[in-house]
């Protein structure tokens, strides 16, 4: 599904495409992670797919034509989890969501969805279990908008 946005902490706006299936009741692991040249997807500690930003190159990633290239970049728009505009939302549960200053690699995604969290460059942590985004690896609290609480 071309299109859908992700704005990836300090890297830049990356386009992913993954469209994962979702069950009622069931947990989804994803994880989104974007490096100077690719993004990559991943869900519940599996590799899933992959773009790559510019140029062409072997490997499972996606190439694009020289029109479609995009240059990462820092940007002054805030990151916002669950919607893009404050206008459509995610339908569903979001919890526990953590951001790097750098690239998990393949094992760190498979650690990280066994119940360890990799430490090393970890900038924000937002557990999501009460009604204020508390940054509990920093200190970049954020504001729920719009959420309906309800028992896990």
């Amino acid at each position: 599904m071309r299109g859908k946005r992700l704005l990836a902490g300090l890297v830049a706006e990356i386009v992913f495409s993954f469209r994962p299936s979702v069950l009622k009741k069931r947990f989804d692991f994803v994880v989104g992670i974007a490096d100077r040249e690719t993004t990559s997807i991943y869900k519940n500690g599996q590799f899933k797919d992959c773009d790559r930003y510019s140029g062409t190159g072997s490997g499972p990633c996606h190439n694009y034509p020289p029109d479609r290239w995009i240059t990462p970049a820092h940007g002054t728009a805030p990151l916002r989890i669950g919607t893009r505009d404050l206008e459509s939302f995610f339908l569903g549960a979001i919890r526990e969501v953590r951001i790097w200053n750098r690239a998990l690699t393949a094992a760190e995604v498979r650690t990280l969805y066994s119940g360890l969290v990799p430490q090393e460059g970890l900038v924000a942590e937002f557990l999501l279990t009460q009604d204020i985004a508390v940054d509990s690896a920093g200190l970049h609290n954020g504001v729920i908008v719009g959420a309906t609480w309800t028992a896990s």
